[in-house]
């Protein structure tokens, strides 16, 4: 199994050293970006990208975040190419997500969704595979090179 890449901001950190452990307990390796400690009023796009940095490091590796609803780092996280990230709350979705879509990158609301339904939903992010069905292949590739089309015009055609 490749390494799973850990980050919360306050709002998930008590679940992140949660989970941290559980993944130790079983054997996993686990690649720790912070946040280290409680800061009220630190923001998840730091934790973002941290995590980002450390996968740019092992493309392999798979990567948890954590923030209070789980979007934000959702958000900020998608906004990275090759990082395919969901918030998730439902096992089937889940693994549909992961099969079809490739996600790489789960993310957790810390404030909704109690320990034990978290473990069962990294379960299935860690063990579901990859469909390599050239249809999701395509897709995946045309949702990059939009991403290509809007970062690279930087007038306000796209801007909300």
């Amino acid at each position: 199994m490749s390494k799973i890449i850990v980050a919360a901001d306050h709002g998930g950190l008590a679940c992140k050293n949660e989970i941290k452990a559980w993944l130790t307990a079983a054997g996993i390796q686990v690649v720790d970006v912070g946040a280290e400690k409680l800061v009220s009023d630190d923001d998840y796009s730091t934790w973002a990208r941290a995590a980002v940095v450390a996968k740019k490091a092992d493309t392999e590796a798979k990567i948890i975040a954590w923030c209070r609803s789980g979007v934000g780092m959702c958000i900020a996280l998608n906004r990275a190419p090759g990082i395919y990230a969901t918030v998730a709350t439902d096992e089937r979705a889940l693994a549909a997500a992961v099969a079809d879509d490739h996600i790489n990158a789960l993310c957790l609301a810390a404030d909704y969704t109690d320990l034990s339904v978290q473990k069962t939903l990294i379960g299935v992010f860690l063990e579901t595979d990859v469909r390599q069905e050239e249809r999701f292949g395509r897709r995946l590739s045309a949702v990059e090179r939009m991403g290509q089309e809007f970062y690279a015009d930087n007038s306000s055609d796209f801007a909300i």
